[in-house]
């Protein structure tokens, strides 16, 4: 009998909250997602604004655009240890697969080494 009142609410409970506006758990799982999204590209134009003109990047004039790249780049160069993926992940606000491709990017073309698995360290020049 319980599961009958329930079928019977159901239209009702869902005809109400539309008609007052409240919103759902889905509504408010889509808004923190979005604030999640915002926040990480809040991090990327700080990080952006901050790195302006990058050494090891070729001739960089003051006020160009600064690469992903480059942002992770100067991440991985201003730590004094080791720096791990979790910690790029942060200071950048980058997702996970455009980081390991930027990350592969860096290494391939060696302006990072791999001091152990998912830690690394900027390539100094007498290591060419």
């Amino acid at each position: 009998m319980t599961s009958k009142r329930k079928k019977e609410l159901g239209p009702l409970v869902n005809e109400l909250m539309e008609e007052y506006n409240i919103p759902t758990k889905k509504d408010f799982e889509r808004l923190n997602e979005r604030i999640t999204e915002l926040e990480n590209l809040l991090k990327q134009i700080a990080l952006a604004a901050s790195y302006t003109n990058v050494k090891g990047f070729g001739d960089k004039k003051p006020g160009k655009k600064v690469t992903a790249a480059e942002m992770v780049f100067n991440i991985v160069k201003k730590e004094k240890k080791p720096v791990n993926f979790k910690i790029l992940k942060e200071k950048s606000g980058f997702d996970d697969k455009k980081l390991r491709n930027i990350i592969f990017r860096l290494h391939s073309t060696g302006q990072i080494k791999r001091v152990e698995r998912g830690c690394y360290l900027p390539v100094e020049k007498s290591e060419e």
